[in-house]
């Protein structure tokens, strides 16, 4: 499972990376956060090491296949597991499990799981590329991209 999950990430992870914010270097959109967080929350917490790894290994992979080195990649890593894992923590906390779109409240709740999560996450993420990457952009800046690209790719 680990390595059906690190193809489908590192696919999704380089593609993203093709599309970096220019004044910090962070992707628009990050569709693998949807990918990892969505295989969690349809297969629960068994399938949680699985995920991390895979979510580890590609993040790293594609990162260093990039501009990246291996501390930034570590922080992202680090940042992009922790965001999956707590996405789908939360929806089975508070909605159960099996998970379906098919109310409002689940809807908000998917919303406000990844708001929480891609927050968190981001705060990882930021400390990895000003301590790593040497951006120009401000750290709130580089927040505020890591959020909105993770919540996005976990939406969609």
């Amino acid at each position: 499972m680990s390595v059906g999950v690190a193809l489908a990430y590192f696919l999704t992870a380089r593609l993203s990376l093709t599309l970096l914010e220019p004044a910090d270097g962070v992707a628009v959109f990050w569709p693998a956060a949807g990918v990892a967080s969505g295989i969690l929350i349809a297969l629960g917490p068994a399938a949680q090491w699985p995920v991390v790894v895979g979510v580890v290994a590609a993040t790293i992979a594609a990162n260093l296949l990039g501009d990246r080195n291996i501390g930034s990649s570590v922080f992202s890593a680090v940042a992009n597991a922790g965001d999956a894992v707590i996405v789908a923590g939360l929806i089975h906390r508070f909605c159960g499990s099996p998970f379906n779109l098919n109310e409002l409240r689940r809807v908000l709740a998917l919303f406000a799981a990844a708001a929480v999560s891609t927050s968190l996450s981001g705060i990882m993420g930021t400390v990895g590329f000003v301590l790593f990457h040497g951006s120009a952009a401000s750290p709130p800046v580089i927040w505020f991209h890591w959020f909105s690209s993770d919540a996005i790719g976990i939406i969609a």
